[in-house]
């Protein structure tokens, strides 16, 4: 993924394969100037495997990322990651129960904070066992709280904004009834106040 900066740059987000001590992906950053000349490029990693769907610049300068990591225990957790202007990390956290949880997307919120959705596998080998998942936390990735919502087939939050009249507004796709689009709203606790479905 890539994201426009304060300073008319970019910032490029990708993937790099860490062959050392053990085959993993690490987290690849590539800062631009308005010209796209690399201003400087960072690897980031932890002792897992990550993967980043979503990033976007923070008030203070630096970076909030979202996706997922796979800590070799057979499932993966939602991931996110604050790193400063120079793409380096202040906190990491993973988010997620014993089976494989995913975050598409985040974004900061008005009070610091941050909202985090994607999918949450709730249960194995039954109906509805994936749902929509959606994160608040604080300022630190520390949970405020954290929802699931879904139908009794497969659900997922691809994308979720804070507005500014209170709440969140959450897109995604829904398996229910044939594939449709999704769209939630909820109040500032993550309680829905309306779901439609498009398709």
């Amino acid at each position: 993924t890539a994201i426009r900066t304060s300073d008319n740059g970019f910032l490029i987000v990708g993937t790099i394969i860490n062959y050392s001590p053990i085959i993993s992906n690490d987290i690849y950053l590539i800062k631009l100037d308005s010209l796209c000349d690399t201003l400087w490029t960072k690897m980031v990693g932890d002792i897992g495997s990550e993967q980043i769907l979503s990033a976007q610049q923070t008030n203070d300068g630096g970076y909030i990322f979202a996706g997922n990591i796979n800590m070799g225990a057979g499932y993966v957790d939602a991931y996110m990651l604050k790193a400063d202007s120079l793409g380096m990390p202040m906190w990491a956290k993973a988010y997620g129960g014993t089976h494989s949880d995913y975050a598409y997307s985040v974004q900061q919120t008005f009070d610091g904070g941050f909202i985090m959705c994607g999918r949450k596998t709730t249960y194995t080998g039954g109906s509805g066992d994936i749902n929509v998942y959606l994160i608040k936390t604080d300022g630190a990735g520390n949970v405020i709280w954290s929802k699931t919502y879904g139908t009794t087939d497969v659900d997922m939050g691809l994308f979720c904004h804070e507005l500014s009249n209170g709440g969140y507004v959450v897109f995604g796709i829904t398996f229910y009834n044939d594939n449709d689009l999704l769209m939630m709203r909820t109040d500032m606790n993550g309680d829905t106040l309306w779901t439609k479905t498009y398709g």
